[in-house]
């Protein structure tokens, strides 16, 4: 890994011995904080005692992986609803069911949706089997996604599974062949998902069938509101427009890859984008201008 003459930034925080307030380049921070975050992981796999880390952030604060993969959800997703479904053509539907729900034990009630008819014929199914989820008190929805009823009156779970059933039933679906900026382009067409929940879904398909392929594998990524308060922080001004955003994405990690240890794997653009959000959090956290939500026991 590279290393750095840093020097202390004026105003430093109460987390100012976290070795990123040394750096005066936020391109360096994000290096930093792509090396110590894939570190954790790293050792807490190896199955090394804790602390995993030294920094003060990373011991009181929740962060995504550097890898949306290595995160608990996305493994589940795999081992369960994923691998065994590859070949499904209506894959994108039933990530699209993942994500707007978000949690496995939830998922693990309704079971993966049929893969034979283009209606989803398991909606009445689903719907009890959420509500009595709820009724027993167990959670249901994840926390991570803001998803609502969509302004309606009545039931979450009835919106969600109603939207689920229309989402099914679009004129105009991902296929094989297509690239994941077309797939995208049609998944936000679909009831319930817009430009960030359909991002998402690609980010699944792409590991299947459906998407394997996709000229733009590595390549493509859609901007969400944490990533692109992360590219501001690199570049100092807002970018919003997509192909803007992709070749932001390409330069920054055509620059960062020198700078990173060879525990870190080789990233997509969608790596990189979810790196942006995370290192927005903890920009926030090291320069007192806000916490994460979740804290993490880093210590034990």
């Amino acid at each position: 890994m590279a290393e750095f003459k840093v020097t202390r930034p004026i105003g430093a925080t109460k987390f100012d011995d976290s070795p990123a307030a040394f750096m005066t380049n936020p391109m360096q921070r994000l290096a930093y904080f792509i090396n110590e975050r894939s570190l954790i992981l790293k050792k807490r796999l190896a199955g090394l005692p804790k602390p995993w880390t030294d920094d003060p952030i990373f011991l009181i604060y929740k962060f995504c992986n550097v890898r949306r993969e290595d995160d608990r959800v996305t493994i589940w997703l795999r081992d369960n609803w994923r691998n065994p479904n590859t070949d499904d053509p209506f894959m994108w539907n039933a990530m699209s069911m993942a994500r707007l729900i978000n949690w496995p034990d939830t998922l693990n009630d309704i079971g993966y949706p049929d893969r034979s008819s283009r209606r989803w014929l398991g909606v009445d199914a689903a719907k009890r089997a959420m509500h009595f989820r709820q009724s027993m008190g167990e959670q249901v929805f994840t926390g991570s996604y803001m998803i609502t009823n969509g302004g309606r009156k009545g039931s979450k779970i009835d919106f969600i599974c109603n939207t689920l059933a229309e989402n099914r039933l679009i004129n105009d679906p991902p296929v094989k062949g297509d690239s994941l900026a077309v797939a995208h382009a049609k998944l936000k067409a679909a009831p319930g998902l817009g430009s960030f929940l359909a991002a998402q879904v690609v980010a699944d398909c792409k590991y299947t069938d459906l998407l394997k392929d996709a000229p733009d594998w590595h390549d493509w990524a859609a901007p969400g509101p944490g990533s692109l308060r992360g590219l501001e922080r690199l570049f100092k001004r807002k970018i919003t427009k997509p192909q803007e955003f992709v070749i932001s994405l390409t330069s920054i990690r055509t620059f960062i890859r020198p700078l990173l240890g060879s525990h870190v794997p080789e990233l997509c653009l969608q790596d990189i984008q979810n790196c942006l959000c995370e290192f927005d959090k903890y920009e926030r956290t090291l320069w007192g201008e806000g916490r994460p939500r979740s804290s993490y026991p880093g210590l034990a």
